[in-house]
């Protein structure tokens, strides 16, 4: 089946071409121009062999043609008045007008007819409602205030998968996920980024910042980001989080419904790309939305370098049920990766599921 697209432009094609055959008269013509010469470069010849045999020809600088009257493809335009040309042009216009009124009418812009979030399918689909109702019947705790936090997390069982016992440093993976965790519940800046001061080096992803810049001025009217990367992400912060504020919208877990799991992977794009994350999480969670958060931060040992001595590298998934203060329950999905030159579990991912609307973008 053609395109509306296609359709559109074969009509415009089309038009154009009765237009030319109406020029023609009936008359199919082929040939070629020859312009100027050394002693007239003005000079304009144009040849044509039409169907009937004759062969036509136009001398524009002196203003005769041999042609006969009813010339035919390009020699008759060349011999139109100037109203008829205007004419011709006006009418291709208004086809090439039309045919943008249409395509228009058939491809309306994204944010046109917005669906609002009592209609979007994470509300109104059986499967997530289910799963939103399966979430919230789990026991929750309260986050704030819990002075057994860090033992919480280090209670959370870890599975392994096509991993002997042993394997994995289970004490430094918990210490790891109690450090994400604590930074995403931060309530200064300085706290944050504490928490996230882990491996043998970091810097602030460039990638990151660009898209944090670029959220700064879009949403929160800030025209000139700093230039300094920590000044930017660090107003990033501040901007998203109501100075640390809104990091109270989690307010208790299901520590039931939350575990770590662990395995040995032969591919990089899990930890180098954002949207491969966030298809391997929608895999594990399938009854509601994924977005995924890339880390603001670059660790050293690098995936890469990691990878580069074994062909494969472990990694760990951190399942965290959490509650929110309006009663939303969904799974924070944290990614870490295993850097054996400083027996560290460094971060590289951050899934937020969701059923309906989200109100909150952690910074990750």
């Amino acid at each position: 089946m053609l395109t509306t697209k296609t359709k559109c432009f074969l009509v415009i094609t089309l038009a154009s071409i009765s237009l030319a055959g109406i020029a023609a008269q009936g008359n199919t013509c082929s040939g070629g121009c020859n312009y100027g010469t050394p002693a007239s470069p003005d000079w304009v010849c144009v040849t044509w062999q039409c169907n009937s045999g004759q062969v036509c020809e136009l001398n524009r600088q002196q203003g005769r043609s041999h042609c006969p009257p009813l010339l035919s493809g390009l020699a008759l335009v060349a011999h139109m008045k100037e109203t008829t040309t205007i004419t011709v042009c006006f009418g291709l216009s208004l086809l090439l007008f039309c045919g943008l009124i249409v395509y228009r009418k058939s491809h309306p812009r994204a944010d046109a007819g917005r669906l609002q979030d009592s209609q979007l399918a994470t509300t109104t689909n059986p499967d997530y409602q289910k799963q939103e109702q399966d979430w919230l019947a789990n026991p929750f705790e309260l986050l704030y205030g819990e002075s057994s936090l860090a033992s919480k997390l280090d209670a959370l069982p870890i599975r392994l998968a096509g991993l002997q016992n042993g394997a994995v440093d289970s004490a430094s993976l918990h210490q790891a996920v109690n450090r994400i965790v604590q930074s995403l519940l931060a309530k200064t800046f300085e706290e944050y980024m504490t928490q996230r001061s882990v491996g043998e080096s970091f810097v602030l992803n460039n990638g990151t910042l660009s898209n944090q810049g670029a959220l700064l001025q879009r949403f929160f009217s800030v025209a000139h980001p700093p230039a300094n990367p920590f000044e930017l992400h660090r107003l990033f912060w501040s901007k998203t989080t109501g100075g640390g504020s809104r990091a109270t919208l989690w307010k208790s877990a299901s520590w039931r419904a939350s575990w770590i799991e662990c395995t040995r992977i032969t591919s990089l794009e899990q930890l180098t790309s954002t949207r491969v994350f966030a298809d391997t999480i929608r895999t594990r969670v399938p009854n509601c939305g994924i977005v995924g958060y890339p880390s603001s931060f670059d660790y050293g040992p690098n995936p890469k370098d990691v990878f580069s001595k074994d062909s494969s590298i472990m990694t760990a998934l951190a399942y965290l049920l959490v509650k929110t203060s309006e009663e939303k329950a969904y799974p924070l999905v944290v990614q870490f990766y295993w850097a054996p030159s400083c027996s560290t579990w460094l971060p590289t991912h951050l899934a937020v599921g969701y059923v309906g609307s989200r109100q909150f973008d952690p910074v990750f």
